[in-house]
């Protein structure tokens, strides 16, 4: 009996909501989410011919349909501009899937249902996915059969979403975070100008570069973590092995044929040759181009605002003076041998920077080493104390500053010093210039930029 309470309840906040949403967005660009469920709203009504009324009803019905046996969801975790609508696309043309894109459940609603078990929070949650997926991807019968996929930005939330729905599955898409903002800032013009219209493009791009930065750390975070991880770059490169990788270890309805399709819907080739219909915003603002395509300025920025989550994801960590082919200027003939722990490492071979896998680097390689922002000052000094780099990058350690600096002072071999976004100051001046070997000196967003710049030094 209480759960019969419970549910009549669940279903009243839910008729409520979708009658009346507008109060609910009230603070920032929540009006964004009460356009686009007035959207999804009228586009079902149109295409049901029925009223707007009918279509909550309907909604209500299925919603408290689905609450003994409803088909799980699939989140898409991500960080905006990260491919997730491509990727929900070709998920939307699997069986048993329907894409709703991004689906927020907004403050105010969560906190009208917190009362409530979760089971029948979820009752609310599905009744919002299933009218925003009808309104999206259209086929009433077929969605309120299918599963719901949602792209939200919410990874905190996982474990509030397997709450709702124990069998629930979350993917985490992320993608280069260089390429990432450089998309957001460069090429989406449409919601930029909505978002921030004011805004001129380095101080975006710094935004969008320290949102991808405070995203990740938000995820490594947080309790709960998703099933799977995919990155852009392997969907560009193999999506019909990704896609079928994702299938089978979520466990998911779709043969061969049926994964192929999807890909082929979605295809950026086939869909620029006319051959499928037009989706999505590919090509907005142009063809993507990649990092290594950006201003110098525009690297040197992102190369510290990034760097720890560029090296976190796994991706190869850009060339302190943003180079495209590095000249290795002085070589070792000795190994370099550096501390454990977290800290990565790299070697310069053919002109290319390498993340270092094994203890001991390559004889005769240029050695960098770039201190993650986990390690702390006092193992960084440990650190140093005890090896040899040819190149020291501190870039992005927003914490570390003159002391640690003071470290290296004198240091024979170091050829090569980054100390973008740190706390580095006049003080450390003198330290850098006691450096022998010194070539460079790179010192973005710090209040030693202008000097080093004019570094005797640098390359």
């Amino acid at each position: 009996m209480l759960r019969f309470v419970g549910n009549d309840e669940a279903l009243a906040l839910l008729r409520r909501y979708l009658t009346d949403f507008e109060p609910y967005w009230t603070d920032g660009l929540g009006w964004r989410q009460a356009r686009k469920l007035d959207e999804r709203i009228a586009n079902a009504s149109e295409e049901a011919s029925i009223s707007r009324a009918d279509v909550v009803d309907r909604i209500v019905t299925a919603a408290s349909e689905r609450s003994e046996s409803r088909p799980a969801p699939v989140y898409v975790v991500n960080v905006g501009g990260s491919g997730s609508h491509w990727l929900a696309n070709m998920l939307n043309e699997l069986p048993g899937l329907r894409e709703a894109a991004e689906v927020y459940v907004p403050d105010l609603l969560m906190d009208q249902m917190s009362h409530l078990p979760a089971d029948m929070q979820a009752v609310v949650v599905d009744g919002i996915h299933l009218v925003h997926a009808w309104g999206r991807a259209g086929d009433w019968q077929k969605t309120k059969a299918s599963s719901v996929v949602n792209t939200a930005h919410r990874p905190e939330l996982i474990g509030l979403f397997r709450e709702w729905d124990v069998d629930c599955k979350v993917i985490h898409l992320y993608r280069d975070p260089r390429d990432r903002a450089l998309s957001l800032t460069y090429r989406k013009e449409s919601y930029r100008s909505v978002s921030a219209p004011d805004m001129d493009d380095e101080t975006y791009l710094r935004k969008k570069a320290k949102r991808s930065d405070l995203y990740l750390r938000r995820y490594r975070n947080a309790r709960h973590h998703a099933d799977v991880e995919v990155s852009y770059e392997s969907l560009r490169a193999d999506a019909v092995g990704e896609l079928t990788n994702l299938v089978l270890a979520l466990d998911l309805r779709a043969s061969g044929a049926d994964i192929r399709q999807a890909v082929f819907l979605h295809d950026a080739d086939n869909i620029r040759a006319g051959l499928v219909e037009s989706k999505g915003n590919l090509d907005e603002g142009g063809k993507a181009r990649g990092w290594r395509h950006a201003s110098v300025r525009d690297r040197l920025i992102l190369h510290h605002l990034v760097a720890h989550p560029v090296i976190d994801l796994g991706y190869q960590l850009d060339d302190c003076l943003a180079r495209d082919r590095v000249e290795s200027g002085l070589r070792f003939p000795r190994r370099n041998r550096w501390a454990g722990g977290d800290v990565f490492v790299d070697q310069l071979v053919e002109h290319r920077w390498f993340p270092v896998s094994k203890r001991w680097t390559r004889p005769g390689s240029l050695v960098r080493v770039r201190p993650g922002d986990r390690m702390s000052d006092k193992e960084l000094v440990e650190m140093f104390n005890g090896t040899r780099p040819d190149v020291v990058c501190l870039a992005g350690r927003r914490e570390t500053g003159d002391d640690v600096v003071r470290v290296i002072e004198g240091k024979r071999g170091v050829v090569g010093l980054d100390v973008s976004g740190t706390m580095v100051t006049e003080g450390s001046m003198p330290v850098i210039q006691s450096l022998p070997d010194l070539r460079w000196v790179i010192a973005t967003d710090t209040p030693i930029e202008e000097w080093a710049n004019g570094f005797s030094g640098r390359a």
